[in-house]
């Protein structure tokens, strides 16, 4: 935080008020975006942790000035279920991964549409071409 203490007295940010704040800004942001500090002073403390992450991605070129991928998602898991920005994802069960990864196998990812009959059914057809061999 003393790196950016003169940056907080030019802005005429007390640190008192935004110390909560301070934990979310990193080396990228404060050098490269001019507005970091006028937000710091203007934004809630979880608007102001996404605008930096978001910051963040753009200046490293994760995401573009025209938002192409407007959110950096989340992954954690939740009992054997894994979950992207709080959805949990249909078909991945986790303790089958750690099972079968124990055999020696690798996963195949496979996008159908979200449809529980039709993934079923091409579940079904890639079992049985792999049986087949």
């Amino acid at each position: 935080m003393h790196r950016y203490r003169e940056a907080l007295e030019i802005n005429n940010i007390r640190l008192t008020k935004v110390l909560q704040k301070m934990r979310y800004v990193n080396d990228i942001v404060a050098v490269n975006d001019p507005l970091l500090w006028s937000r710091l002073a203007d934004l809630t403390d979880k608007s102001f942790q996404r605008y930096v992450k978001d910051q963040s991605a753009r200046i490293m070129g994760v995401i573009g000035d025209d938002n192409t991928i407007p959110e950096i998602f989340d992954f954690y898991t939740r009992g054997a279920s894994l979950l992207v920005s709080g959805k949990s994802i249909p078909g991945i069960n986790l303790n089958e991964f750690s099972r079968n990864l124990a055999e020696g196998k690798r996963p195949l990812v496979f996008w159908v549409e979200n449809d529980k009959d039709k993934a079923q059914k091409m579940s079904r057809r890639i079992k049985k071409q792999l049986q087949q061999k």
